[in-house]
């Protein structure tokens, strides 16, 4: 499968950094998620651009849900 997992986590009304996921399936699913050692999560190597829209765009769905 091609592609990146990012995820970017929401605080009150702030976003983190981006975070990249390599899952040792070929998808991020349930068992990697909690099972120890099934991912790998680190800061994402974006540029400054892509990193602050995808933190953007976190953001924007956060508000539109009314998560916060």
């Amino acid at each position: 499968m091609r592609g990146r997992e990012l995820t970017v986590g929401i605080i009150g009304d702030r976003a983190l950094p981006v975070i990249e996921i390599i899952a040792k399936h070929e998808l991020f699913d349930y068992e990697c998620k909690y099972t120890p050692g099934m991912a790998e999560e680190f800061e994402a190597k974006l540029t400054p651009e892509l990193g602050a829209a995808l933190q953007d765009a976190a953001l924007r769905a956060h508000r539109a849900l009314k998560l916060g």
